[in-house]
């Protein structure tokens, strides 16, 4: 499965939920996040809310901490989106 081409991008927003939820019943399978929106956890609350099978959505996040500090801050991602 390749990642697809368009995909939501959800900003520092927290509302975001909703435009989720819409988007992947539209057809949408990409949503896009990162650590400095404060908001991963909502997207992953969200994608768990539809009804669109997990295997299915592409998830992407940007991180904060890189270097040696990167497997740290994917793990903090990870936990976050709770997927």
């Amino acid at each position: 499965q390749n990642l697809p081409l368009l995909g939501l991008g959800v900003a520092k927003n927290d509302e975001c939920g909703d435009a989720i939820k819409v988007a992947l019943e539209i057809g949408y399978r990409h949503v896009d996040t990162a650590q400095y929106y404060e908001n991963e956890d909502k997207v992953g609350a969200a994608v768990k809310s539809s009804r669109v099978p997990r295997e299915q959505i592409w998830i992407t996040s940007k991180l904060v901490e890189v270097g040696d500090k990167t497997a740290a801050s994917v793990k903090a991602s990870l936990a976050k989106l709770d997927l």
